[in-house]
């Protein structure tokens, strides 16, 4: 079946400064089924004779219930993740983005997805979002408890932010969560103003690092969506492209300057 992936844009709002209901103990019932409050989720797409794709669970990491997310075979007949989501007001600039999690059953290159988005005026335009955390889920069959640092790309405040939970595209795949949360704390680590460097992979699997005297960086370490480290590049100041090429996927890197633990940047790579 084809593979379909839906993009909502109506987002529900609330008048808080914090997650609503992350730990999934709050459930609401809407028409035949129950969603956890707080959140938009895609039962109503299940509804048309098919199973639910959130579903109230336990055992949780904590409390009594966490939630299950699993793909499911739409109205028009094409496999669709389960995604749930939340948009609220938010006024403050965390640290990192946390969860638990457990999943089994996706296949090669088929991951769940929890991320968080910060804007600075209307969700619906990319152009506003100033910070963002995402993290691409494995198979595990216990729980894991999981923190990914915030990338803020903007000195700004945020006013609002939108937290998705995905699950993975193959059928039979299930993905609990359970106590999301946004962490503030005081960070030895400082993250330099990324618009002194850019890091980014060509079409041909090369690496290339850009940066400028104000923002010098020795090391450049990428890894794989497993969290295996695949290169490790000594930079120079100026331009380094990397004699190594990646296959496609997603990765991620740190940039560090050596003997410099307060100076670090972390990133996201796409190879297409």
């Amino acid at each position: 079946m084809k593979k379909l992936y839906i993009a909502v844009l109506a987002f529900c709002s609330f008048n808080a400064n914090a997650q609503v209901n992350g730990e999934f103990e709050s459930w609401t019932t809407v028409s035949s089924y129950e969603d956890p409050t707080g959140w938009t989720t895609f039962n109503l797409f299940s509804t048309f004779g098919d199973s639910l794709s959130c579903l109230k669970y336990t055992p949780a990491y904590s409390g009594k219930y966490s939630v299950l997310l699993r793909p499911f075979v739409s109205f028009i007949g094409d496999t669709a993740p389960s995604i749930m989501f939340q948009s609220i007001a938010y006024t403050s600039k965390p640290n990192s983005f946390r969860f638990a999690y457990q999943q089994n059953g996706s296949g090669t290159n088929d991951s769940g997805i929890a991320s968080v988005e910060f804007y600075k005026g209307s969700t619906s335009d990319p152009q506003n979002m100033i910070g963002y955390a995402e993290v691409l889920l494995g198979n595990n069959l216990g729980w894991r408890k999981m923190e990914e640092d915030i990338t803020w790309t903007d000195l700004q405040t945020p006013d609002s932010i939108v937290i998705y939970l995905i699950s993975p595209f193959q059928m039979g795949a299930k993905l609990l969560l359970d106590d999301v949360s946004l962490s503030i704390y005081n960070s030895g680590t400082t993250a330099v103003n990324s618009n002194g460097q850019r890091v980014f992979v060509g079409r041909n699997g090369k690496v290339a690092v850009i940066q400028n005297d104000e923002a010098p960086f020795d090391d450049l370490n990428i890894y794989d969506a497993a969290g295996k480290m695949v290169q490790h590049i000594a930079l120079q100041v100026g331009t380094t492209v990397a004699e190594e090429s990646l296959p496609t996927g997603i990765y991620f890197y740190t940039l560090s300057s050596a003997g410099k633990s307060d100076n670090i940047v972390k990133g996201k790579l796409y190879h297409p």
